[in-house]
């Protein structure tokens, strides 16, 4: 099959689907299209089931792999919708030949920082602190004291959380409760669930002050919502300065856990419900893995 991709002056992909897919379903498989198109213009390619495979043979990460394979089987069921059946069951039979990745799911020590390494991060809250980490002048350009701070904020409030991103970005001030403590109930994660989540005060009130959000908690100065990617991109360029390892908003999530799991010590239900996770067997898998040896097994 051969076609060009063609798209709504939105920018915005159809897919085929038994069920109706959610709004980050749609935004996650329109990137897995894009990615495709892209790939195959690069290479001089056609669209098409050889291409497919040669694509996704480029992707190493599993999740991702198979989140962008649901995503292109959508759109070229739903683009070639009116071919002959003969033709849309040869396509649904060679995707069905593709193997979904079994994704690694324990934690290694490049997916979380340690609390040291937290430290450092926020310790570094200035141009001149920055400027002791920089190992090339140009990257210095575009950092100043303020972006600087909220950056920090947005590592803070993601650590001590354990939020997602998403959840974080999506925190609105009503659901905020000061009492000592802050309170901080979460509705939007995974399955809907409604959970809470700690913020020390003074941290909260940084926020509060810094970004002056009138409805959310974290707000542009345009009043809206901040970007999950520019976010993420931004914490991962100031933590690869002074980590000089990759780390994402998502890290922070992890490095929570291990906190949790590490040094205070909790156990695996204590940390599944401080992180809103569905299943404590999610957060064994993720968290809780290895074989102790014979000193932890206390013998000597």
């Amino acid at each position: 099959m051969k076609a060009i991709i063609s798209q709504s002056k939105d920018n915005i992909f159809q897919f085929h689907s038994e069920r109706q897919l959610s709004r980050k379903t749609v935004e996650n498989y329109s990137n897995a299209v894009t990615r495709y198109v892209q790939y195959i213009s690069d290479n001089n390619l056609v669209m098409g089931f050889r291409s497919v495979c040669s694509w996704l043979a480029t992707i190493e990460n599993a999740r991702t792999h198979n989140l962008n394979l649901q995503g292109i089987k959508a759109y070229l069921l739903k683009y070639f919708e009116d071919r002959p059946a003969s033709e849309l069951l040869e396509l649904e039979r060679g995707f069905k030949k593709i193997k979904r990745r079994k994704p690694k799911v324990s934690i290694d020590d490049s997916k979380f920082i340690t609390y040291e390494e937290y430290e450092k991060l926020i310790a570094v809250d200035s141009v001149e602190k920055l400027r002791a980490h920089i190992r090339k002048r140009n990257e210095l350009s575009g950092y100043t004291d303020m972006n600087i701070k909220r950056t920090i904020l947005f590592i803070q409030a993601l650590f001590w959380t354990g939020c997602r991103i998403s959840e974080l970005l999506a925190i609105k001030l009503k659901d905020c409760t000061v009492n000592g403590i802050v309170s901080i109930k979460i509705r939007n994660g995974k399955g809907g669930k409604e959970r809470l989540v700690y913020l020390q005060k003074d941290i909260f009130n940084k926020i509060k002050k810094t970004f002056e959000g009138k409805s959310h908690l974290f707000e542009t100065r345009k009043g809206t919502q901040f970007n999950r990617l520019n976010v993420t991109r931004d914490i991962h360029r100031f933590a690869k300065k002074i980590l000089r390892r990759d780390i994402s908003a998502h890290s922070m999530r992890h490095s929570k856990a291990m906190y949790l799991k590490d040094v205070q010590h909790l156990s695996p239900d204590q940390v599944a419900k401080a992180l809103g996770h569905s299943s404590v067997v999610t957060t064994l898998q993720h968290y809780f893995h290895g074989t102790p040896d014979a000193a932890a097994q206390g013998i000597y």
